[in-house]
């Protein structure tokens, strides 16, 4: 099995070249370094269900638990995922509930139409995963 089933760079360099104040002689604003970069270490909350999104392309999403330290308060978090390759779509509609996963992708926001509103979600596109056996070993999947 291949560990990495699509490969994108996640970063962009952007010039902020205008000053970042009116003050010529203060300069300009440094270049940043932008990133989308997300990893995710849980376990499946809500198995895959396969949708076909507003344009037509088809995603595997489900929804992920990731516990969260003592000293954040407890609880835990349920972050939604979504695989739009087509190998790691196929991957996760098999995966049953409870299971460990690490995912790495990138925060999406994606606009819809319900009830004639538009309506947003906040989502990981995910573009590799292992699969988990909570004590630090992984197998790649793909």
């Amino acid at each position: 099995m291949v560990d990495v089933v699509k490969a994108r760079d996640m970063t962009t360099d952007l010039d902020f070249s205008a000053p970042s104040s009116p003050d010529p002689a203060e300069g300009p604003a440094p270049s940043v370094r932008t990133r989308n970069e997300v990893a995710i270490a849980g376990v499946i909350a809500e198995s895959a269900q396969e949708r076909e999104l507003a344009g037509g392309a088809m995603a595997a999403r489900w929804t992920m638990r990731v516990p969260r330290e003592a000293e954040r308060g407890g609880g835990s978090d349920l972050i939604d995922c979504v695989a739009l390759d087509p190998a790691l779509r196929e991957q996760a509609l098999r995966w049953p509930d409870s299971t460990r996963l690490e995912v790495w992708g990138a925060i999406r926001r994606r606009f819809f139409r319900t009830g004639g509103r538009t309506a947003t979600r906040v989502e990981v596109e995910v573009f590799r995963v292992a699969e988990s056996d909570g004590i630090g070993e992984r197998r790649g999947l793909g």
